[in-house]
């Protein structure tokens, strides 16, 4: 008898320690996604955020009106003051919102996957009392994606400039003329380098994402300070890897048949439902991922 509970401890390890392929990852949570009571939790993420935008808005108001007085008044300075005030204020609050709808969203399908239900006023109250880190951990994430851009596009905005590729002459007539196919011609060579240029930039965030994915939800989950979930999402992506690059890249792959089909489609509902579908399945896949390594 004791050699049997032995055996089934020594499976139950085995069976924890067992890693899912990127195949069974995608399709797994796919199939989460085909119990409809799961989508409670986008449907009151969608919920959330219009309350942010709205209580977003009302505090806007105060600098549109100040703004718009200063600009009857043509008085510029202040104008300037109060929109750039306003507009950091603004961002700072979508920033913060966007952070707790996001930690809502992650700890919502967690305890989905697990309990079959979901505790909303449980989950948002959770979620704001994390949103310091939850905001950190954004910012970070904001920052490295940043950066890589500017890596990018800098250089192609850079090229654009010194080879002279736009022919300025061509550029003027077409603008003294009013002729847009003429101006859109004269861009077509500087359009093709930005093209290229959001290829590689898209190419480069592919390979990077699975060092980065983690991050997020390993703040929502963790009890450590911001810097030390990053450093534990950074390490848990890169240990798999390739393992999770390939679930990116399927769920990745559905995606833009997803958006191409947005772009076909014939209602701009049925566009909004498979934008909802997409995102809940990749959650649902990080959430997983998350767990497997917790």
């Amino acid at each position: 008898m004791p050699k049997k509970k032995i055996g089934k401890k020594h499976a139950k390890k085995r069976h924890a320690g067992k890693t899912t392929s990127a195949v069974e990852l995608f399709s797994e949570s796919i199939k989460a996604t085909f119990d409809l009571n799961i989508f409670i939790v986008p449907l009151m993420a969608i919920v959330f955020g219009l309350i942010a935008m709205f209580i977003i808005g009302i505090v806007s108001l105060p600098f549109i009106a100040i703004g718009a007085g200063f600009f009857a008044a043509t008085n510029i300075a202040p104008l300037i003051a109060v929109a750039i005030i306003g507009a950091i204020v603004v961002i700072a609050l979508i920033v913060v919102a966007a952070a707790i709808v996001s930690g809502f969203y992650y700890k919502s399908i967690d305890q989905y996957l697990k309990e079959k239900k979901v505790s909303i006023e449980e989950n948002i109250k959770f979620a704001f009392g994390k949103w310091q880190k939850l905001v950190g951990v954004s910012i970070l994430e904001m920052l490295v994606s940043g950066a890589i851009m500017f890596l990018v596009i800098v250089p192609a905005m850079s090229f654009i400039i010194r080879t002279g590729i736009i022919p300025s002459d061509i550029v003027s007539t077409a603008l003294v003329s009013a002729s847009e196919t003429a101006l859109i011609t004269a861009l077509i060579p500087a359009f093709i380098v930005l093209a290229l240029a959001f290829v590689i930039l898209m190419a480069v965030m592919l390979f990077i994402n699975p060092l980065l994915f983690l991050w997020f939800p390993t703040a929502v989950f963790e009890k450590t300070p911001a810097l030390e979930c990053v450093r534990k999402g950074y390490d848990t992506g890169k240990s798999k890897y390739l393992r999770n690059f390939g679930a990116i890249l399927l769920m990745g792959i559905v995606s833009t048949i997803v958006v191409g089909v947005q772009m076909v489609g014939p209602t701009v509902i049925i566009g909004i439902v498979l934008s909802i579908w997409i995102e809940l399945a990749t959650v649902v896949m990080i959430v997983k991922i998350y767990r497997e390594n917790a």
